[in-house]
Parts: C-alpha cells; structure tokens; sequence
C-alpha cells in the first residue's frame, strides 16, 4: 500500500512539474535586420522553435542588426536613438498553458541602455511591470563559446492573469538613459538579445485532477485509518 501511495504521488507530481517549450527565438533563421524610421515597429520575428512573434519599437531611429548572439551566430540587436520606453517585444500563445516562465540573454555596449525592466499584457496595449529594474552588462558575445554571464530569467508563476490566454505580450524596456559605461546613452548604442524562451507548465487536464483528489483523499483515509489502529 506504502508503495501505491508513493508511485502516485511521484506520478502526480511529475504530470503537475512538467514544463513545456512554448516559444523560443534563437535568431538563426529569422535573423532580423534593417533600419526603421523614428516610431516605426521592427515586426514579425517568427520563434524558431514552438510557435510566437518578436518585435521592438523605437521612438526615435533605429537599425536592427543580428549581432553574434551568445554561442551562435545571430541575436536580435538595435542601434542608435535608444529612449526611455523603447522595447523588444515577444508574443506568445499560453492556452492551455499555466506557471509561465520567460529567460533570454541580454547584452550591450558601453553606450547603451544600462537599465531595463520587463513587462507584460493580455491585450498590447496595457502594460504591468514585473519586479525591479536590473543591469545589462557591456560585452560581445562568441558565437562559439556561450556564456551564462548575461543570462535572466523571471517566474511568473503567480501571476494568473496570463495562464490560458490567446496571446500574451513580453517586453523588455529600457528604463534609463545613464549608459552601462556611466554617462549620457549617446551615439552608437546598442542593446542585443538571444536565446527568448517562454516556458510553462500545462493546465492538468480534469480526470487528471479528480485522479489527485482522489489520490489525496484515499491516501488521507489510509493514513487516518492506520492512525486510528494505533
């Protein structure tokens, strides 16, 4: 019995742990490049691997180049004219889907943004941001060689709003105008991105989870029954 109780615990446990990929932009085939005008969206960027759209905005002008990206041969990068409230932007179906994770590699030149945040929304328009501020570091990446150095990730488990939804919009935002060298962002700035992934876990379907409270209560009756032998 001891041994029943245990297997379907572990069998619970891995149905509700299991993470799936849902989007992931490695940049190796959409390679986004080219300039756009001051307010013009770069769009389009299809994911590599799953299925979503990256994009980004400048208020002012900017040229989208695929830089190396960390330990492959393109990123997805944007020089000149970066402003407070400039982003990269990915969108990605999560239904069916809860406890949504996103990571990426992040970095710039000396010039560049020093500080970004991340965002996300349900419908494109309204925004929430999500934790504090955080630093990018100046560097260039290897194509060969990849380094965790520049690497993010966020949990947003318990923000419910997002599981189950036809689309949902991450950007990350350039929240400063201090360089990562110190100073004024000035002049050939860049900030470049690589590796997005959204990951989440896959809302248990409901036989699976009348299964567990099945599971539960029978393992609590066992348990009280033995308690009450005793």
């Amino acid at each position: 019995m001891k041994k029943f109780i245990a297997l379907f615990a572990l069998l619970t446990a891995l149905q509700f742990a299991k993470a799936n990929t849902l989007a992931e932009w490695t940049f190796e085939t959409s390679r986004p490049v080219g300039p756009r005008s001051a307010g013009v969206w770069y769009t389009n960027v299809t994911a590599e691997i799953g299925s979503g759209t990256a994009s980004g905005f400048h208020s002012g002008y900017a040229s989208y180049s695929p830089f190396v990206g960390n330990g492959s041969a393109y990123s997805f990068g944007a020089t000149y004219t970066w402003a407070v409230g400039d982003f990269f932007q990915f969108a990605v179906s999560t239904k069916s889907y809860q406890n949504i994770q996103i990571s990426y590699d992040q970095v710039g030149n000396s010039t560049g943004p020093g500080t970004f945040y991340v965002a996300y929304s349900t419908n494109g328009s309204t925004f929430t941001k999500f934790g504090s501020d955080y630093a990018v570091a100046a560097g260039n990446w290897s194509y060969t060689i990849p380094t965790s150095a520049n690497s993010f990730s966020f949990n947003l488990n318990f923000i419910t709003a997002i599981n189950g939804q036809s689309t949902v919009y991450f950007r990350v935002v350039d929240d400063s105008m201090v360089a990562i060298g110190g100073g004024t962002v000035n002049g050939v700035e860049d900030d470049r991105i690589d590796n997005f992934l959204v990951s989440a876990q896959p809302v248990p379907e409901p036989s699976v989870m009348a299964l567990a409270l099945l599971g539960g209560a029978f393992s609590t009756f066992i348990l009280k029954r033995k308690s009450l032998k005793n």
